[in-house]
């Protein structure tokens, strides 16, 4: 699996460092950590003066140098390079996906960096939406109490939820995981058209029918979880996606949401693909955009 690590040095950074342990990632992992150096603008170039020349030529490597002895101290088996590029921040790290043919890009929710070390920026959403590969998007989390890592997995029925549920049935997660496959309906409501119409019934039985088959997915969904080992549990409610996702996730206390990158579901409304943006804002853990390679 091919991993690349935007970096910093950023306190944020550093928690999508941290946070790699809980990523359920597989002993032959070849892992970049890569740095996206933004040039500042002419006036601050004249300003740096020397520092900005030094700081091209010889980049931040003792910081890189020292996440990638700690990496391969906790990884022992990943291969891990260190990689540093000039230019816009997301667009290098998308570009570097692209070209590396990455499987996943992990990053911070946000980075600050020293003048003339300005890297990750507010960068994540646009990672998010425009990368080819899934993104991994690291938010701070207190430490769980029990120790028990959870997993939420938003489910529409579409193919892209079943990439997502793939993701987490082919990584490694210590014993005792657990996922939560959710799927949320915004159920269709009658007017006083259709009622007048008579047609009400029918918009009553459209919803049913969508219960019933996001019911029957989530549970094959399940079934493929417990078979790779994990401990699963389903929910399938009505609500608007975006706000029951983060709210489910908060309650069951998630430590990450995967969720897939588009996804259309019955009668063509749009349930999980337009959402992930909002719940990579708004989660209140870390979000994983899962996307086909």
């Amino acid at each position: 699996m091919r991993v690349l690590i935007a970096y910093d040095g950023s306190a944020f950074a550093e928690t999508a460092i941290a946070d790699l342990v809980y990523a359920g990632l597989p002993a032959n992992t070849d892992a970049r950590i890569f740095h996206a150096l933004e040039r500042p603008s002419d006036l601050l170039a004249e300003a740096l003066s020397g520092d900005w020349s030094v700081l091209v030529h010889n980049g931040p490597a003792p910081v890189s140098e020292d996440v990638c002895a700690r990496l391969q101290r906790r990884f022992p088996a990943w291969n891990i390079q260190i990689e540093t590029a000039i230019g816009s921040p997301a667009s290098m790290i998308i570009k570097r996906a692209k070209e590396w043919h990455a499987d996943l890009v992990v990053l911070g929710t946000h980075g600050r960096s020293a003048v003339g070390r300005v890297v990750l920026g507010s960068v994540s959403s646009a990672v998010a939406r425009d990368a080819d590969c899934s993104v991994r998007i690291v938010r701070r989390m207190d430490q769980r109490s029990d120790g028990v890592l959870r997993l939420l997995v938003g489910h529409d029925g579409s193919p892209e939820a079943d990439r997502a549920v793939a993701a987490v049935c082919n990584r490694v997660w210590p014993a005792g995981t657990e996922v939560r496959i959710v799927s949320v309906i915004e159920e269709l409501v009658a007017t006083r058209a259709d009622k007048m119409a008579g047609i009400a019934n029918t918009v009553s039985d459209i919803n049913a029918e969508e219960h019933h088959w996001l019911e029957y997915l989530t549970g094959e969904a399940q079934q493929k979880c417990i078979q790779a080992g994990l401990a699963a549990s389903t929910l399938v409610t009505d609500g608007d996606p975006k706000q029951t996702l983060i709210q489910e996730a908060r309650r069951w206390n998630a430590d990450t949401i995967f969720i897939g990158a588009t996804g259309i579901g019955l009668v063509e409304r749009l349930l999980l693909g337009g959402v992930s943006l909002s719940v990579i804002a708004h989660a209140p853990c870390t979000v994983e955009v899962v996307r086909a390679n």
